[in-house]
């Protein structure tokens, strides 16, 4: 993505006075806006209208209908007994996105002369800060907060065993690097949103290798013991939850051990698959005993591509992707209007249509050949590819449900009445940019995803 900066024609409206008038409404606004309009999150979602009272918001949500309807005794006036719609809220806490960039003053001081250069010189800086704010917002769209990702396998292995992962890898190796040693993670069944034990009894493991590559995790028990995921009801995936403190000046998790209800559970924004396989969302815990009835909205549903034996990565099929569909509509009455994959699933899908798809094509003259797609689609249903989305994964969106809350639009902060400002003690200048915001759904009943899809290039766990 280029910054369009434009070309300034009146070099005499420049002079030392009017530099940062210039540079903030030639240079920053513009950047800013292409910026709004370039977020996953404002492309997908709608936003929301909420009161901010501090930095958090109140968002009802319907849990429940009314239970006081039935069919009348004809030989009695009785009538059921009387219910009500169940409403809880969410507490959202808007977090803040930040890109700042740094500019020599020489570079300002020659501009004073020629003022296009500024621009020219400018371009780079910005562009590349446009991009880094994208990348990291778009990465974020998808594994924001805990979550980094699923597990597909119905195992029970041994400690320091690899295991099939679907999610965000390069989070996953950041967040190892950073912590500098194995990191503690939960691992959640997504049929009852509780704790998959190791044999120490915690719920709490580690992994301590990424293959980015392969797609795997290598992961160790606690207390050196074995995993063991095959209790988890067939067909349901297991969510990997990174549970450790990170300076927020990084990545941005400070999540403690053994805690899921804490208010401080990231200074990230959530992402959809932390918004769709937390045991808490924003407040309501969809772990407790008998949630399936009370919250049912709440629960999303995230399965295996394969549904027997050990739950092994399987080729994606036509059957079930129509299968999540299926249980998307029985959970919500609702069907999904996005899918999503990494473009190297892109090839999976389009192998589906070999053999499937009668193709009639008119032979009575010369036609150009083309063998690839420019658009794909299930069932009507349009398919985007991004690449920040996990390999191994198909996310079936229904869109309305979600909403994205903003304090404010992003912007370059300008409180002291300008975008650029001096870095005391230095010959330099900086602005920053910033946006405050977090994401929810609604329904996530109405939404789902399917792991551990085969890909070319996975490798088995073992």
């Amino acid at each position: 993505m280029v910054a369009n900066l434009g070309t300034l024609v009146t070099p005499e409206a420049w002079s030392a006075d009017s530099l940062f008038q210039i540079v903030n409404e030639w240079v920053l606004s513009p950047i800013a806006e292409q910026l709004q309009n370039k977020f996953l999150l404002v492309e997908f979602f709608s936003k929301k209208d909420v009161e901010w009272k501090g930095r958090t918001a109140l968002v009802p949500v319907h849990l429940s209908r009314n239970t006081g309807v039935a069919w009348g005794d004809p030989a009695g006036p009785a009538l059921p007994a009387a219910g009500q719609q169940g409403y809880d809220h969410f507490i959202i806490e808007a977090r803040r996105l930040y890109g700042r960039i740094d500019i020599d003053a020489l570079t300002m001081k020659i501009a004073k002369g020629n003022p296009n250069s500024l621009i020219d010189a400018l371009e780079s800086e910005l562009t590349g800060c446009v991009k880094d704010i994208q990348n990291r917002a778009n990465q974020d769209f998808y594994s924001g907060g805990r979550v980094l990702g699923f597990l597909n396998e119905h195992e029970n292995k041994l400690d320091n065993n690899t295991w099939e992962f679907s999610g965000d890898l390069v989070k996953a190796a950041a967040v190892l690097a950073a912590v500098g040693a194995a990191v503690p993670v939960q691992l959640r069944r997504m049929d009852t949103y509780d704790n998959v034990p190791s044999a120490g009894g915690t719920g709490v493991v580690t992994y301590d290798t990424v293959d980015a590559t392969g797609s795997t995790l290598t992961l160790r028990g606690n207390a050196a013991s074995a995993i063991n995921t095959s209790a988890v009801a067939t067909g349901y995936a297991i969510a990997v939850i990174c549970n450790t403190v990170i300076d927020p000046g990084g990545l941005g998790l400070t999540m403690s051990l053994g805690s899921h209800t804490s208010a401080a559970a990231s200074w990230q924004a959530q992402g959809i698959y932390g918004i769709l396989a937390e045991p808490t969302l924003f407040r309501l815990d969809r772990s407790l005993a008998g949630a399936i009835a009370a919250n049912y909205v709440l629960r999303s549903n995230i399965r295996t591509c394969s549904e027997t034996g050990n739950h092994d990565r399987a080729d994606l099929s036509q059957v079930r992707m129509q299968f999540m569909q299926d249980v998307i509509n029985e959970a919500s009455g609702d069907e999904s209007d996005w899918i999503v994959m990494h473009p190297i699933m892109r090839a999976e899908y389009t192998s589906l249509m070999n053999g499937t798809t009668s193709l009639v094509t008119v032979t009575d003259k010369a036609k150009p050949g083309d063998i690839g797609f420019t658009s794909l689609s299930f069932n009507g249903i349009p398919i985007k590819t991004d690449r920040h989305c996990g390999r191994g994964l198909l996310i079936f969106l229904k869109t309305d449900t979600w909403r994205y809350l903003e304090v404010g639009p992003g912007e370059w902060a300008d409180d002291d009445g300008s975008k650029l400002s001096r870095v005391a003690g230095a010959d330099r200048m900086e602005a920053f940019y910033r946006w405050y915001y977090n994401a929810i759904c609604e329904r996530p009943c109405a939404n789902g995803i399917l792991v551990g899809v085969q890909f070319s290039g996975a490798v088995a766990g073992s």
